[in-house]
């Protein structure tokens, strides 16, 4: 029977809602509708209410977490995971949701935040994080604990596409992060080579798959 890691879930939920201190801590100074989508433009084009910001966004960032972390579990055929990669992975979502709320709050407090860069620095972080990652996976527990994977099949063909998909997406990071210095087009850019980049490779690792079969 699949096992599924209750204690990560736990911890990574409570990370998850402690933002709502600091949402209670300055809710009357708040505005009724607070911004929680920006243009690229850094111009706010979605609001919510204050309650539903402050409250509700930090308990469906929780079910997400809670949802994903099982669905992750459930799939994994090694009981109690500790993979690397799988502890950054379980960490995106609670990382997210306190960055967002935080910045989100201060920014509805009359502060003039530039989201996109911050966006911009949060993403290079965990994109880098990721591509540092992929490489250091040993191949018994990659084979083990990433199903499906056409490229885990095979020693020879994972271990360079793992290379290539680490230094590809430090690369990105790097790119999001130097971004934040640049015009807002550079950001773009970085986004599509990023979307562009994970097809490339998919497509190559099945290639390389098939080719090796």
């Amino acid at each position: 029977m699949k096992k599924i890691n209750w204690k990560v879930i736990a911890i990574t939920g409570v990370i998850c809602l402690l933002p709502i201190i600091l949402g209670i801590a300055v809710y009357d100074k708040l505005p009724n509708e607070i911004a929680i989508h920006f243009n690229i433009n850094n111009e706010p084009d979605n609001f919510a209410p204050k309650a539903l910001r402050v409250f509700g966004l930090p308990i469906l960032m929780l079910l997400l977490q809670t949802t994903c972390c099982i669905i992750n579990d459930l799939n994994s055929e090694i009981k109690g995971s500790k993979l690397k990669l799988e502890k950054v992975v379980k960490g995106i979502i609670p990382a997210l949701s306190v960055a967002l709320y935080i910045t989100t709050i201060v920014y509805a407090l009359g502060n003039k935040l530039d989201i996109r860069k911050i966006v911009c620095f949060i993403i290079g972080v965990m994109i880098m994080l990721i591509g540092n990652y992929f490489p250091k996976m040993e191949y018994s527990k990659a084979r083990k604990g990433i199903r499906p994977s056409s490229f885990a099949k095979n020693e020879k063909v994972y271990r360079k596409i793992s290379r290539t998909m680490g230094y590809t997406f430090v690369v990105l990071g790097m790119l999001f992060i130097i971004s934040i210095f640049l015009p807002t087009m550079y950001s773009v850019v970085a986004l599509i080579l990023t979307v562009v980049s994970s097809i490339v490779i998919s497509i190559y690792a099945i290639y390389l798959s098939e080719k090796t079969a």
